[in-house]
């Protein structure tokens, strides 16, 4: 499991660096993955990993936010 590194906020979402790191951890290529968040950060640096994207709404009122952030992916 990947998750915040404080240590450096260049790293930090809406980086794809964690993400990236996950799928390479795997052994697996980025269009295999599949990456699930709960803001518009998290669909960010999924999309810029190159890893499909799905969103979980845990908070009334994020869900148009995440809406908006998603992006279809073939």
């Amino acid at each position: 499991m990947f998750g915040r590194d404080g240590t450096d906020p260049a790293l930090m979402k809406p980086s794809p660096y964690r993400v990236r790191q996950a799928v390479g951890s795997l052994g697996a290529e980025p269009r295999e993955c599949a990456f699930i968040g709960d803001s518009t950060s998290d669909v960010l640096a999924g999309r810029l990993a190159g890893v499909r994207g799905n969103r979980l709404c845990q908070q009334a009122g994020k869900a148009d936010a995440l809406t908006d952030a998603v992006i279809r992916v073939r």
